[in-house]
């Protein structure tokens, strides 16, 4: 049941926030909350900056409704609406500097002082023990959801970027604290994350509507907030270092800048256009693709940060300082020295037209071989389980033949749905089979289920890849058969908790959603060649049969 719990919490942030967003767009234009171009923005026609009403509100309704309210979750809250107001207003009056930056105390004060939201050690990067906070506490996690704050704020200069990275970010808070049990950052975060879903479909490039300060200082006191909760609210012990790992292109963003800033002797906080995501448009790169490698570059840092989750902090930082410098290393050497030239994808061009994007699509042809090789693999791993798994199979599969055997001699024009239906049957008895008897299988030392997740994971990066950059999403759900078939897979997550850990049905689902994404690849090909083939067949027949009509009038 926790599992529909979030997913109510989700469709009832994302359906909200999704309805909000053009009242909220109208709203603004009556109040004059309209964003207008100048020198240092890169859109150039006025656009509504209130969709931070939108996120806020439907964030507070879900939150209401749908989650517990303790007194942590009370100061997020008080928090939230006084950053929320603080941002309005800017949108609406134009704040000084002094004045935003006194809202943002005020707000995340609150949340510290009245929810008890604190960080009160550093964790043991030296391996020299916990460095202990003591009275710093409360100073130390202060200043730190406010540099958060401004960070998230200064990252919020392109259409859909704030609210992508903030996305990615969600995602990341949402599995490590699923896997740490942080029953109070979960929903939150859930929240969060239908609400920047549903705001994102008005905010792609060309934007409808604009985050204005009203989100993306709400957005940034969220990422501080819930930093804290994942670092101090979780059962088991997670690093203090994730949250930074997580964040890493704001928080390196706005460090990079600012040092920038000071050597060069120009203001702080003075706006310029040093950013990230300017110094890509300054390479040539187009608005749209500058927005998905700064996304990229975050959930890069995302993935780092799940996957090392375990590591100690020591290792976290090392990991951070490393990737970070690499990529700004590549940036300085691009846009100072000059390596790969300009990369010349101007004015937003639709990237499926651009020459890179061509050749991409001319590389994957190869894909679909790796994929039939990978697909082939998954229909050999389950021969190196033990004899009676094997023989439990086969009969199994056997008497689907038999059935499928039947049904055809009765209705030949079935011929296609039972083999495509006995393919699905044989891989996913393959997929459960080796999730559930390969572990105690070796393959060159390495357990069977491990090389199972490295097939399958091949296999989702290049059906993944096909599906995006050939645009065939249309192809995977065709026929009330497929929806069937998705329906039964994705009802997996329902089933309870103890039935599903002990077949390990969760791992069985995702591979089986991956392998009918392969499968749909292959067969849809194969059956384009053999419609090529009869057509062709078709045409030569009457080809000749008007040739020998011919030489008969002929002959005659």
């Amino acid at each position: 049941m926790i599992r529909i719990y979030y997913v109510y919490i989700f469709l009832t942030a994302l359906i909200s926030c999704s309805i909000l967003v053009p009242y909220a767009a109208r709203l603004a234009i009556k109040v004059g909350g309209v964003d207008q171009p100048d020198e240092r923005k890169v859109h150039s026609h006025g656009t509504p900056r209130l969709g931070g009403v939108a996120v806020f509100c439907s964030v507070l309704f879900s939150v209401i409704f749908f989650c517990g309210i303790n007194q942590q979750t009370k100061g997020f809250l008080v928090g939230a609406i006084i950053i929320f107001l603080t941002g309005l207003a800017d949108d609406l009056v134009r704040l000084t500097p002094r004045q935003k930056l006194i809202g943002e105390l005020l707000a995340v004060g609150q949340a510290v002082l009245l929810g008890g939201i604190r960080v009160n050690d550093l964790g043991t990067p030296f391996g020299f023990g916990p460095i202990e906070l003591g009275f710093f506490a409360i100073p130390f996690t202060i200043f730190a959801i406010v540099g958060l704050v401004n960070a998230i704020n200064l990252l919020d200069g392109m259409d859909g970027l704030a609210g992508g990275v903030c996305a990615i970010a969600c995602i990341s808070f949402a599995v490590i604290s699923f896997t740490s049990s942080n029953h109070v950052l979960s929903p939150l975060v859930i929240a969060l994350l239908g609400s920047i879903i549903g705001f994102l479909l008005y905010n792609h490039y060309p934007a409808h509507i604009f985050l204005g300060d009203s989100g993306s200082l709400l957005l940034g006191y969220c990422m501080g907030i819930f930093s804290v909760f994942l670092a101090t609210g979780s059962k088991t012990a997670v690093s203090p270092y994730l949250p930074l790992i997580i964040l890493g292109v704001p928080i390196l963003d706005t460090l990079v800048v600012m040092i920038n800033r000071r050597r060069y002797g120009r203001k702080l906080f003075q706006p310029d256009k040093t950013h990230l995501h300017h110094r890509l448009l300054g390479l040539g790169i187009s608005h749209k693709l500058t927005v998905l490698i700064v996304v990229g570059i975050s959930y890069l840092f995302s993935v780092i940060a799940i996957f090392g989750r375990e590591l100690g902090d020591g290792t976290l930082i090392t990991l951070l300082l490393v990737t970070g410098l690499t990529v700004y290393g590549l940036l300085y050497g691009m846009t100072r020295k000059g390596w790969f030239g300009r990369i010349y994808l101007y004015s937003d061009q639709a990237l499926r037209t651009s020459y890179h994007f061509r050749y991409l699509v001319r590389l994957t042809g190869w894909l679909l071989l790796v994929i039939k090789y990978l697909l082939g693999a998954v229909f050999l791993m389950p021969l190196l389980l033990p004899g009676e798994v094997i023989l439990k199979c086969a009969t199994l599969l056997l008497m689907a033949a038999a059935a499928s055997a039947a049904v055809y001699l009765m209705r030949r024009e079935w011929r296609e749905r039972l083999l495509v239906g006995n393919i699905y049957l044989f891989g996913g008895v393959a997929i459960f089979a080796l999730e559930n008897f390969g572990r105690q299988i070796n393959l060159f030392g390495v357990a069977l289920h491990y090389v199972s997740h490295g097939i399958f994971l091949a296999l989702l990066i290049c059906a993944g890849s096909k599906i995006f950059i050939r645009k065939r999403a249309s192809l995977l759900i065709v026929s009330p058969f497929d929806y069937l078939l998705m329906l039964i897979v994705l009802s997996a997550p329902l089933i309870p908790l103890s039935f599903t850990t002990q077949f390990h049905l969760l791992t069985v689902t995702a591979k089986t959603v991956i392998f009918l994404a392969g499968t749909k690849l292959v067969l849809k090909k194969q059956l384009h060649f053999a419609a090529a083939g009869v057509q062709a067949k078709e045409m030569a027949a009457v080809s000749l049969d008007g040739s020998s009509i011919e030489q008969t009038k002929t002959a005659g």
